[in-house]
């Protein structure tokens, strides 16, 4: 059997298992039939541009992209080593983010100027579908009000659900900060960015409807503690460098708690301790995960 000769259904179901960029490459102005499939039966691509020489990138945005930009639901975008000044390239191709109007999820890797970074993020705000915003080894410099500026702008997309921020900035975030409350984001995570109860207070305070946290937590000044319970948050994954007393008071504050993954920083508390934690002040937990990092003195007599 010819390949050609298989059935409209079997040919789209087979499409979903190439990538979009080899997709069209290898389909594209064999015929009409495969043309009106790539162009009107499929409906939604996964876009990396992760790894793509820069021949291909060319090509695809010159031929393909501005015909399928309506059907692109994720888009990657990165300036690592092997994709430099990716982004720059893609706007001057008169790309904007805006256009892509049925975007679901948006990843940005290694992004070195802040302009273009929050360029990209500004033109998401008029996007009606999309949730899912991950920013993953982007280091730029900035100066002080730039920072609030772009968390901001992140905090105003009306329907984002799920963002991930992974080692941002070349400099401490500012995360109290932030102005702008968002009632979409339900699911935030931080990685490699300290911070420390202020800067948590603030999330919670500005992330009303938060339920999954993951966050690097640093404890600072006693007057920096919770005041008051967070009733959203279900789920909190955190790195923890501080003591007992001022965890307590942070699980003491988060009555629904559900899930929990802890990891800890020479904080001695043996597993009786941590029962009578979980009974006393976790009630409602039902999966805990636990690491503690101990330190113990070299003694050349053991």
């Amino acid at each position: 059997m010819r390949f050609e000769s298989l059935a409209n259904e079997l040919l789209l179901g087979l499409f979903e298992y190439i990538d979009v960029i080899h997709l069209f490459h290898a389909f594209h102005s064999l015929n009409a039939r495969f043309d009106k499939l790539l162009f009107t039966r499929l409906h939604a691509f996964d876009l990396d541009f992760r790894s793509i020489s820069k021949y291909n990138f060319d090509n695809f945005c010159q031929q393909y992209l501005p015909n399928i930009t309506q059907q692109i639901k994720s888009l990657h975008l990165s300036d690592n080593e092997e994709t430099p000044n990716l982004s720059k390239l893609f706007l001057s191709y008169g790309f904007t983010i805006n256009k892509f109007v049925n975007l679901k999820s948006f990843s940005l890797y290694n992004i070195q100027s802040f302009d273009i970074f929050n360029q990209l993020i500004i033109q998401c705000i008029r996007l009606p579908y999309l949730t899912h915003l991950h920013m993953i080894k982007c280091f730029f410099n900035y100066r002080d009000n730039e920072i609030q500026y772009l968390m901001n702008n992140i905090w105003r997309l009306p329907k984002l659900t799920h963002c991930i921020l992974d080692q941002v900035t070349s400099r401490k975030m500012r995360l109290f900060d932030i102005s702008i409350v968002s009632t979409s984001i339900k699911c935030l995570t931080f990685k490699k960015i300290t911070c420390d109860f202020r800067d948590l207070s603030h999330i919670f305070e500005y992330t009303s409807c938060l339920e999954q946290l993951s966050i690097n937590l640093i404890y600072g000044f006693p007057d920096q503690q919770l005041q008051s319970p967070i009733y959203s948050i279900i789920s909190l994954k955190v790195v923890y460098h501080g003591c007992m007393e001022v965890l307590i008071n942070l699980f003491q504050n988060l009555p629904n708690l559900i899930h929990l993954t802890l990891e800890t920083f020479d904080m001695y508390c043996d597993g009786y301790e941590w029962e009578k934690i979980l009974l006393s002040y976790l009630p409602t937990i039902e999966h805990f995960k636990l690491k503690m990092n101990l330190n113990f003195p070299y003694n050349k007599n053991l």
